[in-house]
């Protein structure tokens, strides 16, 4: 046949260059290789006997209170929106005295 010598060498440059296959891992090895992940976590983020706390969180670097300038920022904003919220109630009012106004005419 015509190209068959040709198949053939293809056939065999690409069986010798496929990876054998792999084993596959017990299940009893995962387990082990999750638990001593486990462990290392464990390991690294619990302090360890008699070690007291500092106060301090590792996960929070900054104070709980913030900086000065975000407790005025916080102030200010307080302050926005006591003043948005008066005003909100003061138009609620008028407008509520208006549909009362048009009942008691009508």
């Amino acid at each position: 046949m015509v190209g068959e010598f040709r198949r053939n060498w293809v056939d065999s440059v690409l069986c010798n260059l496929r990876a054998p296959e792999q084993p596959v891992a017990s299940l009893k090895r995962w387990v082990l290789v999750g638990l001593v992940g486990c462990l290392a976590l464990a390991l690294a983020y619990l302090p360890p006997r008699g070690a007291t706390s500092s106060g301090r969180s590792v996960f929070a670097p900054q104070s709980p209170r913030g900086t000065p300038a975000r407790q005025r920022a916080q102030a200010v904003a307080d302050e926005w929106r006591g003043a948005d919220a008066s005003l909100r109630l003061l138009r609620a009012r008028r407008q509520l005295q208006r549909v009362l106004g048009r009942r008691s005419s009508s």
